[in-house]
């Protein structure tokens, strides 16, 4: 077991700790798995792919009232 220090307080903490014990900041992303990372990748490119045409129907509707208000 190693010691290591928290990014978050300096303290030191377990390598095998998930947390720090001083400040309970989270250290699980140092543990992270490759499985979970590529899934945090898919989702996060997923809702940036859809957030391109929600934010372009957004507009449309806007610039529609805005129109049709003057």
């Amino acid at each position: 077991m190693a010691m290591t220090t928290c990014s978050e307080c300096e303290g030191a903490v377990s390598d095998t700790a998930n947390t720090c014990p001083h400040c309970g900041f989270p250290l699980l992303s140092q543990k992270m798995s490759p499985g979970l990372f590529w899934q945090m990748v898919k989702t996060c490119f997923f809702w940036g792919l859809a957030a391109i045409p929600a934010a372009f129907v957004v507009t449309l509707i806007v610039s529609f009232y805005i129109i049709n208000i003057a």
